[in-house]
């Protein structure tokens, strides 16, 4: 017979819980730092992202949580990198572009460690590709899954963000084998590290939560009506895909919440999930705080430190946030004892 545990239960003692599930794997009014300390706009900077350095800087600054892009390789290996493929530049000056998986992890990370490196930047003007060399002294050494599992800070939890093709279909074997590839990894190497998936293939949502029950699963949804498969173009889909996958909650992109801000969380939190955002506008102090106060889980943010400023803002009660904390941790969830 099952025991009813609620999150607060299993964000107070894990282990005890015996949980199938443990929720005290997702966050509760808590910062996730974008790529680590955030994502690179421009050529130049200091710290690359997605790499352990990034990660590092973006605990210190005040993230409790990191988000960051996992691709194979083609012998394998679990790696942090956003893009499906590497660009470099051929000995005649034109862009190669290769695909993460038909490369080996050697191959790979001698690519992304060389000269000849490119890439598009957000910020930059002409919008063409551009040297990613970053600053001299840039820390910006590519890590594999294994390397961030044991070497980030033991109390900085992961928002591991699974990243499948852009522009062509992920077949069923394709994400079958990304998958035993990535949970290998972690089953070996993720001991007590909190951790939850999110992705924005719904089929890869409902994958992974079928091949593991350990840790909680977010469905990313950019809200844009625009997607070929329907399942990606709205809020309402989004529920539907969550719910009927078993998922824990949705991370959908904040600037299209917040003209109905209010409105669109009731729907979600109607259907037992939690809310996680992202999007530019959690680079604003006020947008956070509006969030957080309406009972947001997390942000995921490029500018940690406007975050910290409004998550310690002293308009902010301790009652407020032990109320929407108490929100977030109502769902129940069983364990067998």
């Amino acid at each position: 017979m099952g025991k009813e545990l609620s999150r607060r239960d299993l964000l107070d003692d894990p282990r005890d819980s015996g949980a199938t599930c443990p929720n005290h794997h997702l966050p509760a009014c808590e910062i996730i730092g974008h790529r680590g300390l955030r994502m690179n706009t421009l050529p130049g900077e200091k710290f690359r992202e997605n790499t352990l350095d990034s990660f590092h800087e973006g605990f210190k600054a005040g993230a409790s949580w990191v988000e960051f892009d996992v691709q194979v390789t083609q012998d394998g290996v679990p790696v942090i990198w956003h893009d499906d493929h590497i660009v470099t530049l051929g000995d005649d000056g034109s862009p190669n572009h290769q695909e993460i998986c038909e490369l080996s992890c050697t191959q790979f990370m001698s690519l992304a460690t060389g000269q000849r490196l490119v890439r598009t930047f957000a910020e930059a003007d002409s919008g063409e590709l551009l040297p990613w060399l970053c600053d001299d002294g840039c820390r910006g050494i590519p890590a594999t899954f294994a390397d961030v599992l044991q070497h980030a800070p033991l109390e900085l939890g992961f928002d591991v963000e699974l990243k499948f093709f852009r522009d062509r279909p992920t077949t069923a074997a394709e994400r079958q084998r990304y998958m035993e590839c990535m949970l290998e990894v972690l089953r070996e190497y993720a001991g007590n590290r909190r951790l939850f998936f999110s992705s924005f293939d719904p089929d890869a949502c409902i994958d992974v939560k079928r091949m593991q029950q350990k840790y909680p699963v977010l469905f990313l949804t950019d809200l844009k009506n625009s997607h070929d498969d329907a399942r990606r173009n709205n809020l309402e889909a989004a529920i539907a895909v969550a719910r009927g996958a078993g998922l824990e909650g949705i991370v959908p992109c904040v600037d299209f919440l917040l003209p109905d801000l209010e409105q669109n969380l009731d729907k979600v939190k109607a259907a037992g999930l939690a809310v996680l955002t992202y999007g530019k506008a959690n680079m604003k102090e006020e947008h956070i705080k509006t969030q957080i106060l309406a009972g947001v889980a997390a942000v995921c943010t490029d500018r940690i430190s406007v975050a910290v400023k409004a998550l310690t803002a002293r308009s902010y009660s301790n009652d407020s946030i032990s109320e929407n904390k108490d929100r977030i941790t109502s769902k129940t969830v069983t364990a067998e004892v």
